[in-house]
């Protein structure tokens, strides 16, 4: 974890300082990049929920690449990176410290994620995060066609609660340290 978060502040810094020079290939690149990244997280969310339901420990291909994923939507600059971002509200986190870390990079991102933060709607987070998982389930490995969106779509209090909580924090200047996130 520290490994990647030492990683995920130098692409921070790298990306920040050529934020003004992105080609308009390499922001069709990067869009593509987000919308394969929010699927990602989808899956794995998925993938876990499965073998909970199974009555077994997710497996590393369930869990592995969600921190990297949310950390991919933190750096890339795109509109539809700060909203697929701002989505990942609607999905649940059954870890404490990934919760924590997706918040954290909401913090990273600041102040530009708030207007998207203040119209937010729970209930239409929730409709974007079954459409994705009908979306990702189609064909996927491993099969998560039986999971439902009641598995793995946060309550729509919940979505109120961090939507509500990232507002408040970005507003007080609060800071984040992901290298202290274990």
């Amino acid at each position: 974890m520290k490994t990647f978060a030492v990683v995920l502040l130098a692409v921070l810094f790298q990306s920040a300082a050529a934020a003004e020079e992105i080609s308009d290939g390499q922001l069709r690149y990067e869009r593509y990049l987000v919308e394969g990244t929010e699927a990602s997280v989808m899956l794995h969310t998925a993938c876990a929920a499965k073998s909970h339901a199974e009555g077994k420990r997710p497996e590393i291909e369930c869990t592995g690449c969600i921190d990297c994923s949310v950390g991919t939507l933190a750096i890339s600059r795109t509109p539809e990176a700060a909203q697929a971002l701002v989505n990942l509200l609607s999905i649940f986190v059954s870890d404490v410290g990934l919760a924590e870390s997706r918040h954290c990079m909401i913090l990273i991102r600041g102040k530009p994620l708030l207007p998207l933060l203040r119209k937010l709607n729970p209930a239409q987070a929730r409709k974007h995060c079954a459409a994705l998982l009908d979306k990702v389930s189609v064909g996927s490995y491993p099969d998560i066609s039986k999971v439902t969106p009641e598995q793995v779509c946060t309550s729509e209090d919940t979505i109120r609660f961090w939507r509500d909580k990232s507002i408040s924090d970005i507003e007080a200047g609060k800071q984040c340290e992901p290298w202290n996130i274990d």
